[in-house]
């Protein structure tokens, strides 16, 4: 095992235990648990839209899938009276019959194109849900119901929540890095990097990504329903362009390279930008700064900043030693 991917795990571990301990040494403050619960689910988020991004594509429409999720989970259960265990799964299955069909029609164009046409489609799901009054249109929804208990467990405060979202995430996690690792993801990276090639060896392009977009909604559609019920308040503008775009964000800035990535830039950009909320005013200004750093002294994301303190380290041990020899 090299010591950079020596020194990944143990920050990866590190970062395990405190996100479980977290909400046990913060249980008295129920924001900064509700903090955590949206950075976890962040990282699940970005995590389900890099499966997109290793196929070779670009969307921006990952917002929407969530919402579709968000708000059929709600309908179910508010309107239906279904549990929500059982919402759950028929919102994550929603989702991904739709990006089944809407992949197979967008997925036909290419680079910029494919952008433009996810770009739109979000927008067209942002607009029926703002004009259709079964979805509460503009008011958007309210009073949705919280989930019932299940193995004694009851959701009446926020650390119920966190250890939900948490296995959802984990178990995204374990999803997309199966994924990558088997066959299925090193035919993805060859139809990214030699599509013409991959095609003439008698890869089937197509399906390859419609699976690859399908699964990605499925999940999102599965945060989408957690999302509805943790909240129970849900609007059209909670999936619009800018949470789409921000999904996108943390998965770049915590790197492309690997799954590290959507987690490094899930947890510490959403953790960070509570601080910067401080500014008020200039919040989004200081965010943006912020992200120019991280770009310009990290240009392979977040996901490098364990080897980087760690090089610090050694390298201050060893000047340390050399100056106790001289």
């Amino acid at each position: 095992m090299g010591k950079s991917l020596f020194v990944k795990i143990t920050f990866f571990v590190l970062g395990l235990l405190i996100l479980l301990l977290l909400p046990m040494m913060t249980f008295k403050n129920p924001y900064w648990i509700h903090v955590l619960i949206m950075s976890v689910l962040n990282i699940g988020m970005a995590a389900s839209v890099r499966l997109i991004f290793v196929a070779g594509e670009i969307s921006i429409c990952h917002a929407a899938f969530m919402g579709i999720g968000a708000y059929t989970s709600a309908l179910l259960v508010k309107n239906l009276g279904l549990s929500f265990w059982a919402a759950l799964s028929v919102s994550a299955l929603s989702s991904a019959v739709i990006a089944y069909f809407i992949g197979y029609i967008t997925l036909r164009a290419k680079g910029i194109y494919f952008i433009i046409t996810t770009l739109a489609f979000g927008e067209v799901v942002r607009l029926i849900i703002s004009n259709w009054d079964l979805l509460g249109a503009v008011n958007g929804l309210s009073d949705i119901p919280r989930p019932g208990s299940i193995l004694g467990v009851e959701f009446t405060n926020h650390t119920p929540y966190y250890g939900f979202v948490f296995l959802l995430t984990m178990f995204t996690l374990a999803i997309c890095y199966r994924m990558e690792k088997s066959r299925y993801g090193l035919i993805l990276r060859s139809i990214a990097q030699a599509p013409m090639i991959s095609e003439s060896v008698g890869i089937n392009i197509m399906s390859y990504k419609v699976l690859a977009f399908v699964i990605a909604c499925f999940l999102a559609g599965m945060f989408g329903s957690f999302y509805a019920h943790y909240t129970t308040v849900l609007h059209p503008d909670m999936f619009g362009l800018w949470p789409a775009t921000m999904f996108l964000i943390y998965y770049q800035v915590g790197g492309v390279g690997s799954i590290w990535g959507p987690i490094m830039g899930g947890g510490f950009l959403t953790i960070i930008a509570e601080f910067l909320r401080a500014t008020k005013h200039l919040e989004i200004v200081s965010f943006a700064v912020l992200l120019i750093i991280i770009v310009l002294f990290m240009p392979e994301g977040l996901v490098v900043f364990p080897q980087k303190v760690y090089s610090l380290l050694s390298s201050e041990k060893k000047k340390g030693i050399s100056q106790q020899r001289g």
